[in-house]
């Protein structure tokens, strides 16, 4: 007898990434390891040798004794607390939703799970300059065609910290 599956469709959550030029193009990368994410490619989950969980030996992200996985936030704000720090006002870097399946573990402020893909993105830049407009909508227009994906510009502001990544009240992608 087979077993049906727990889940018939991804879990969506929210997440964060950079987006570097390669090959002259503009791509996902992962905001803490700095994985690439491949165009029309589901994302897989690695354990890295360094995630400390040598007492429960090798196994497939995600496991319950290790933070491996792809990480994904149940609410928007969480996710964008990634792209705060001082260290990432550079650049140009996307916030959006992301397909999740495989194994999937629940944890207190979202999910880790073996696949992922990306389903929304809005992009957020730091940088109040004419030239980083003009890069907006060229990564705009080529993530949308690469990924295959919606992408939208998102609304950044000045605060008392300087530029923001601040579209969580005003997204033009909201709500889902």
């Amino acid at each position: 007898m087979n077993a049906a599956p727990d889940l018939v469709a991804p879990i969506e959550g929210w997440r964060t990434w950079l987006v570097a030029t390669d090959r002259g193009e503009p791509r996902l990368r992962s905001v803490v390891r700095g994985d690439r994410w491949e165009p029309r490619q589901r994302f897989v989950a690695v354990c890295p040798d360094a995630c400390g969980s040598v007492a429960i030996g090798p196994h497939a992200p995600p496991s319950a004794g290790c933070t491996c996985g792809v990480h994904a936030a149940r609410v928007r704000s969480e996710a964008a607390g990634h792209l705060a720090p001082p260290s990432r006002r550079t650049g140009v870097a996307a916030i959006g939703r992301v397909a999740l399946w495989g194994g999937v573990i629940e944890g207190d402020f979202g999910w880790r799970a073996s696949f992922a893909y990306p389903v929304r993105l809005e992009l957020v830049a730091w940088r109040d300059d004419p030239d980083v407009a003009a890069d907006l909508d060229w990564a705009r227009r080529s993530l949308e065609r690469s990924y295959g994906v919606p992408v939208a510009v998102g609304i950044a502001h000045f605060d008392r910290d300087g530029l923001t990544p601040a579209p969580l009240e005003a997204s033009p992608l909201r709500p889902w």
